[in-house]
């Protein structure tokens, strides 16, 4: 009996997934789920019932293991009757929930569209606003533009003169450098001829001696 009882919270289950239209935790939603578990309980303690009597033993222990079987069926049976009573009146209680948002949803729209009108002929006023400010400020950004492009020129001016100015300080620099180094290779080279004129003397004398 247990297993063919087994599926009615299955039956009724569709019932928990109507709910989220109605009001959170209301006082339908939160009677139902009450005998949703008492039913599970109950539908619990007739399988224990049932196993119970399968293992009694005695004609009093049997007849009482049936009593308690009954008991529990009755218990099972009444719960489902109060579930069904309970499902119809979340049913009303989530339609009614429904009515009132829609009604809200449709006073809710009437004011969206008025305040979509006011904010329509606020946006024409503020986008001849715009307008003329935007105007105000391409006059601006133009001479702005003008007076950086003369800045520009007269950057690109005074660096160029800088340039020819420091190319021509290198210019010298580099001359005077060369000059500087011509000098002392022919120094250096002066040096070195003296020096290997001595060693040779020096090889001489020593070649005499």
């Amino acid at each position: 009996p247990a297993s063919k009882a087994a599926p009615a919270p299955a039956k009724t289950a569709p019932a928990k997934a109507a709910p989220p239209a109605a009001p959170a935790k209301s006082k339908e939603q939160v009677a139902r789920d009450k005998t949703a578990a008492a039913l599970e309980s109950a539908q619990k303690a007739r399988g224990d019932a049932t196993k119970a009597k399968g293992a009694a033993k005695g004609k009093g222990a049997k007849k009482n293991a049936e009593a308690n079987v009954k008991a529990a069926t009755n218990k099972v049976e009444a719960l489902k009757k109060q579930l069904k009573n309970d499902d119809k009146k979340l049913s009303k209680a989530v339609s009614a929930a429904r009515e009132r948002a829609a009604k809200q949803a449709a006073q809710d729209k009437k004011k969206a569209n008025e305040a979509a009108k006011r904010a329509s002929r606020q946006k024409a006023v503020d986008a001849r606003k715009a307008a003329a400010a935007a105007k105000k400020q391409a006059e601006a950004a133009k001479k702005q533009a003008a007076a950086d492009k003369k800045r520009r020129n007269d950057a690109a001016a005074r660096a160029a003169k800088q340039k020819a100015a420091d190319s021509k300080r290198a210019a010298e620099a580099a001359k005077k450098q060369a000059a500087a180094d011509k000098k002392k290779k022919a120094s250096d080279a002066k040096k070195a001829a003296d020096k290997k004129k001595k060693e040779i003397e020096a090889r001489k004398r020593a070649a005499r001696r």
